[in-house]
């Protein structure tokens, strides 16, 4: 299958675990909410997930944990103490975030947020690379190992 049907793909995914999802939201919506909430630009990848789908519904998660946070809590002004970081999405109940950083008009890097001071660290190059990784790997996986190209590789321990 083509990477181009990675938020299709993934969406599927979700509905095959039960997950409630929230309807998909129009793009002008989209940019409304992340320009209203200082938080533009945003990337054509970002702008596919949530046209495609539009979160978790009320902090559900996936089988591992892992939840797609809805656009009214990407946007709610708390994400990522730095700024340049948009959280999007959490692991074990807001133990770990996943957030985006727009690198440029189709694409946002992925990052692992550890949220207590102690950084984040890349997981992709692209938000949808990342979807491929969640579709192929457990998200417990994408926490403990990084991506290297299109393989993982571990994380090296963090003393």
């Amino acid at each position: 299958m083509s990477s181009a049907d990675v938020y299709q793909r993934v969406r599927d995914h979700w509905i095959s675990q039960s997950i409630n999802l929230l309807p998909p939201t129009e793009e002008e919506d989209i940019l409304d909410a992340f320009s209203r909430n200082g938080r533009f630009p945003v990337s054509r990848d970002v702008i596919k997930l949530y046209r495609t789908v539009g979160g978790f519904r009320d902090y559900e998660s996936d089988d591992e944990e892992w939840s797609l946070w809805p656009l009214s809590r990407v946007t709610d002004g708390r994400s990522a103490p730095t700024g340049a970081f948009i959280i999007f999405a959490d692991f074990l109940i807001e133990s770990h975030w996943y957030s985006v950083r727009y690198s440029n008009r189709e694409t946002s890097e992925v990052f692992l947020d550890y949220g207590n001071g102690g950084g984040s660290e890349p997981l992709s190059a692209s938000l949808e690379s990342f979807l491929e990784s969640y579709l192929q790997a457990s998200p417990g996986q994408l926490f403990y190992f990084l991506m290297d190209g299109d393989r993982f590789r571990p994380r090296e321990s963090r003393d």
